[in-house]
C-alpha cells in the first residue's frame, strides 16, 4: 500500500530465523526493511497493511502452528515497533482489512471448522469495539465462504464476495454472490451466475458507478474473465 508518505509499505511472511517483517520501497525503488512483527501471532503475515488517521498500518497476521487460535489484529508504526490490539476468536480467520470513511476498520472472517457459521463481516472502532455485521450460514452440503477483501463504495457501504459451495466436490456447483453491507448491518447480495465456478477477486468501483471484478473461472473457455456488476437500485 501507499503511505501519505509517498512510500510504498508491505508485510512479507516469516522466514525460519524471523518473524513476519514489514518493509518500505520508496518512489525512487530504494527496499528497506522497517522491522520485524515480533510477539505472539506475528509470525506469519501475508494480509496487505492497510493506514489509519493516527499514522499507524493496521494488518492481520496469524500462527500457522496454532491454527485459527493465533489470529490477531496488529498495529505498527513506520519505525518498527508493533502491539496487538485484537485476538480474532477461534475458528475465525480474518480476510484482510479495510479502513472505512468513518474511522474504523471493517474486514471478513471465514471458518476453518465452519459448524452453522462459515464466516462473517465485522468492523472494529479506534475504542477496539467490536461489531458483527453479518454471518455467513452453512447448511448440509452448502456453505458461504467469505474471499475478498472489502471496499466501500461512494455511498458508504462495503462491497466483498463468498464463494457458494452447493457440492464442495464439483466446479460446476459452485458460483459467486457479490454482497453489499452498511455499517449499521444492513445486507443485499447480487448472484453473479449461478452452476458455474466463476470464483472472483477483489472488488473495485469505477467512474460509471458499476462494480468490477476479475474472475478466476467462467468465461468462453473457462479460464478466467472480467466480470461487470451493475447493481439493482
Amino acid at each position: 500500500m501507499r503511505s501519505v508518505d509517498g512510500a510504498f509499505y508491505g508485510v512479507m511472511p516469516d522466514t525460519p530465523a524471523s518473524a513476519a517483517i514489514l518493509y518500505r520501497i520508496t518512489q525512487e525503488g530504494v527496499f528497506s526493511f522497517v522491522g520485524p512483527l515480533t510477539g505472539a501471532c506475528h509470525s506469519y503475515g501475508d494480509s496487505r497493511p492497510v493506514e489509519g488517521a493516527d499514522g499507524h498500518f493496521y494488518l492481520v497476521t496469524m500462527d500457522p502452528d496454532s491454527g485459527s487460535d493465533g489470529a490477531c489484529l496488529v498495529r505498527a508504526n513506520r519505525h518498527g515497533g508493533s502491539t496487538v490490539i485484537f485476538n480474532f476468536v477461534s475458528p475465525m480467520e480474518p480476510v484482510g482489512l479495510t479502513l472505512g470513511s468513518d474511522g474504523n476498520l471493517y474486514g471478513a472472517t471465514t471458518s476453518q471448522t465452519p459448524q452453522f457459521v462459515c464466516g462473517t463481516v465485522f468492523s472494529l472502532s479506534p475504542a477496539r469495539v467490536y461489531t458483527t455485521l453479518h454471518e455467513f450460514k452453512c447448511r448440509e452440503n452448502y456453505f458461504q465462504i467469505p474471499a475478498t477483501v472489502l471496499t466501500e463504495g461512494t455511498d458508504g457501504w462495503f462491497r466483498g464476495a463468498f464463494t457458494d459451495y452447493r457440492c464442495p466436490s464439483a466446479w460446476a456447483c459452485t458460483s459467486s454472490t457479490v454482497f453489499r453491507v452498511a455499517p449499521d448491518g444492513g445486507y443485499v447480495e447480487e448472484t453473479l451466475r449461478s452452476g458455474v465456478g466463476l470464483d472472483v477477486d477483489d472488488l473495485i468501483q469505477a467512474s460509471d458507478g458499476a462494480w468490477y471484478a476479475v474472475a478466476t473461472h467462467g468465461g468462453g473457455e473457462g479460464k478466467g474473465t472480467v466480470v461487470r456488476i451493475v447493481e439493482r437500485p
